[in-house]
């Protein structure tokens, strides 16, 4: 019986210090501005000339933010896309098919020198999108980018979107491969 009780203060105890870490880790943190070298402000710059840049289709605005020897991992390329000029011809592409393509940055974090952005492009699919022909399908697909940031260009993103759920969009249907 004395074992059970002490048993039973040991859990009220631990639920305590429990309670109270959770607390401390909820209080605010003081935030600088300026997050290890990128602050919010130039944050903020690059996405807008990114978005100013595609959506006017003025790539050479990219000269601005991004690094000529730039590295992009982006789930439409199998391979890592690893120069400015080869994103632009990529992106290029992407207004082939979707001549009215549209992007806003929805909600941008700062991470030290990295650059969490959440962002929607829209499109009306007109022309040959990989190997799908244009459906005349008006679309929306939400995704983010993490960029990392030196001396203010983007010398590494990785982009986020859900690539099957964007061909199913416009009328594509996955095929499994029979096995053989």
């Amino acid at each position: 019986m004395k074992t059970n009780r002490i048993f039973a203060i040991a859990r009220v105890l631990g639920a305590a210090a429990m309670m109270a870490l959770a607390l401390a880790a909820c209080q605010p943190q003081e935030v600088s501005d300026t997050a290890a070298g990128v602050s919010r402000a130039e944050a903020h710059a690059i996405c807008s000339t990114w978005a100013l840049a595609r959506n006017t289709k003025n790539l050479d605005l990219l000269d601005q933010i991004v690094a000529p020897d730039v590295v992009i991992h982006d789930p439409f390329s199998p391979v890592p896309i690893t120069s400015l000029e080869q994103a632009k011809l990529q992106f290029m592409g992407g207004h082939a098919a979707f001549p009215d393509f549209s992007m806003r940055f929805d909600h941008i974090w700062v991470d030290g020198d990295h650059v969490i952005a959440r962002w929607t492009i829209t499109g009306t699919h007109e022309g040959p999108f990989g190997d799908l022909p244009a459906t005349g399908k008006t679309m929306s697909v939400p995704g983010m980018s993490v960029m990392k940031i030196t001396d203010g260009m983007i010398v590494e993103e990785a982009t986020y979107f859900d690539l099957l759920s964007t061909f199913r969009k416009m009328g594509a249907r996955l095929v499994v491969p029979e096995a053989s």
